[in-house]
């Protein structure tokens, strides 16, 4: 079986690339094609003639495309009619105003395979034009992220940009955390990140909580690995779209994952065994002082919900899904 993967590799999405790849390799002979870099190299017009030029001489069964944002309907076009390889477009990121790209690479993909079931966004994709939706949540790599042992001796752990969409809901869980005597740790841009947002250096200075730069894996895991708890924020959109790769990522390091509820948490997670969830910022301060405050509770429900996510949320678990769907296009 030949794989041809589409996706890039940047630090903040390094892992879930890297998890994938990895899990394609185990089975199968795999092209990797990052977009981004080969986009900054040749420009868009001989980026998307590359990609081009590789399907006709790799002849792959299965495409998996990433987000792709710079991969033209076009190209996903040439590429199924010059080798008759299924596409998968996995496209994990939560909108009811589908992109335009997302749309162009939906009318030939086989599948565009979300990480959520909102069905008012499935709808959407499929309004604008995109043939099959599915879902198909991601996974991690167990063998970067598991507990790296020693003490945790780390509070609370937060990873993530200040995104401009998502940057007041971020700082007001950051602020209330500090305010409430914990301590915390925060990963991600510490300066002006241009269009995608702010960086964190200014509020730690403000506030008095420590920022840092994003780790890589290895130094993620560790991170993890120290921690007490990971707050996290999810999304206000119903079903499942939360952040769920860095959820499986901090569990799978037996980290105490306090997450906000998200309409369809229920479906995946139980609440208080593999994970806790809150609902308001009174209610998430409360949990972590409860928490931080209790070890044999909190590290009871953490190794819970490592062993749930190794057992069914792993690369090779998301590949196999993958795998599924592209049998079904094939019928």
């Amino acid at each position: 079986m030949r794989i041809l993967y589409v996706d890039h590799a940047q630090l903040h999405s390094r892992s879930g690339t890297l998890g994938q790849l990895k899990a394609w390799q185990r089975i199968a002979d795999v092209r990797f094609f990052d977009y981004r870099a080969a986009k900054a190299k040749l420009g868009s017009d001989r980026m998307n003639a590359a990609l081009c030029t590789l399907a006709e001489d790799f002849q792959p069964d299965i495409v998996q495309i990433g987000k792709g944002e710079s991969v033209r309907g076009e190209t996903v076009n040439f590429v199924k009619e010059s080798t008759g390889a299924v596409v998968l477009h996995c496209f994990d990121d939560l909108r009811f105003q589908v992109p335009g790209y997302v749309a162009a690479i939906g009318r030939y993909a086989d599948w565009t395979l979300l990480g959520h079931k909102d069905p008012g966004i499935m709808e959407a994709h499929r309004s604008a034009g995109c043939q099959r939706i599915g879902y198909c949540p991601w996974g991690f790599d167990p063998e970067v992220y598991y507990p790296r042992g020693g003490a945790r001796t780390l509070d609370a752990v937060f990873a993530g940009h200040l995104y401009v969409r998502e940057m007041k809901v971020r700082l007001e869980m950051v602020k209330a955390l500090v305010d409430a005597g914990i301590g915390v740790h925060t990963y991600g841009p510490l300066e002006y990140a241009g269009p995608m947002g702010f960086g964190w250096q200014t509020y730690a200075d403000k506030w008095g909580f420590a920022a840092h730069p994003f780790a890589d894996m290895d130094e993620m895991a560790a991170v993890y690995s120290q921690a007490k708890i990971a707050p996290a924020l999810g999304n206000d959109r119903p079903y499942f779209y939360f952040g769920v790769r860095r959820a499986y990522e901090c569990m799978g390091c037996g980290c105490f994952h306090l997450i906000r509820y998200t309409p369809g948490l229920e479906m995946m997670f139980d609440n208080r065994r593999h994970l806790v969830w809150w609902e308001t910022l009174d209610e998430m301060v409360a949990l972590a002082r409860y928490y931080l405050g209790r070890d044999m509770e909190r590290e009871a429900i953490a190794e819970t919900g490592r062993r749930y996510v190794l057992a069914n949320y792993t690369w090779d678990h998301a590949i196999q899904r993958l795998l599924r769907y592209a049998e079904d296009a094939r019928r």
